[in-house]
């Protein structure tokens, strides 16, 4: 047999299995009974809004944020975030997290939310964010927002980070910058605290203001690869201090792998099959000729 025809075939049955594969992947799965072992309840490592009922994430009315959290969860089931008021306009609010990414074996569930107009300054809300897994196990975690104080947003190696919970970084050297986008005249500090996995804190970086009232910057080396845990607070002119980032960042110089999903494995023998086939199929043809 010519080793062109067995290239023909081989990327033939390459093929059939790769456009097989979601057949039995969804089909499988009905004709079976899967049980799940879990004690251990999902882990919520980070969240957004940040804030604890001392120092409070603040919130502007109007104001459409990412409500977050990053989860350490092999099995999870539903995330929620239910919003109420503990100070001030009486508000009450659920909502659904929906899954966003995964990285490290962090996963990121999120949505949107309006900070409704109708919420008086003084208004303090509590998040209550809870991750149910499949086994019925809990993991909780509450955070805090107050309306009517100034506000703004943080920024990693120019990375804004008041819209997630988690990101992965090849480098050692951080760069924070801090952006003013309400009262700047009434901040009087700005700092970042960077804890490592154990949760041991590593160190406080004060943030220089290098444009008056609207940007402060700093920076920071990490000691080594790992996942460290990145907080960011303002002060005002009372002494009160304001949570604006609560971050899960992750420091790798290689390259990360994860498993392919069952579709991307059926893309990826699909398209190698039929890669073999064609080349073969030329190589044939150009030797009858």
């Amino acid at each position: 047999m010519k080793a062109t025809r067995v290239g023909i075939y081989l990327g033939l049955t390459l093929t059939l299995i790769g456009l097989l594969l979601p057949i039995v992947g969804y089909s499988v799965p009905s004709l079976l009974a899967v049980v799940v072992y879990d004690s251990t309840p999902p882990s919520i490592q980070g969240t957004n809004p940040s804030g604890s009922d001392t120092t409070p994430t603040p919130l502007t009315p109007g104001q459409s944020i990412v409500v977050s959290m990053a989860v350490v969860e092999a099995n999870p089931d539903k995330a929620t975030c239910d919003i109420s008021s503990v100070a001030g306009t009486g508000y009450s609010m659920s909502l659904t997290l929906t899954y966003k990414s995964a990285y490290a074996g962090v996963k990121e569930y999120s949505t949107s939310w309006t900070v409704p107009s109708t919420l008086a300054d003084g208004t303090k809300l509590k998040f209550y964010f809870k991750m149910t897994d499949i086994a019925g196990n809990v993991g909780d975690k509450t955070a805090y927002g107050l309306v009517g104080v100034p506000d703004g947003y943080f920024e990693i190696n120019g990375i804004r980070v008041d819209q997630t919970t988690v990101i992965g970084v090849k480098t050692a050297s951080l760069s924070f910058r801090f952006i003013a986008t309400k009262g700047g005249s009434s901040i009087t500090m700005v700092y970042v605290a960077v804890y490592d996995s154990a949760g041991t804190k590593l160190s406080d970086i004060n943030l220089a203001e290098t444009t008056t009232d609207q940007i402060w910057t700093g920076s920071y080396v990490l000691p080594g690869e790992g996942k460290y845990t990145i907080n960011g607070f303002f002060k005002d002119p009372t002494g009160a201090s304001y949570q604006r980032m609560q971050l899960l960042l992750d420091w790798t110089s290689g390259p990360t792998f994860t498993v392919p999903t069952l579709s991307e494995l059926f893309n990826i023998l699909t398209m190698v099959g039929l890669a073999i086939t064609l080349v073969s199929l030329g190589i044939e043809k150009a030797t009858e000729e």
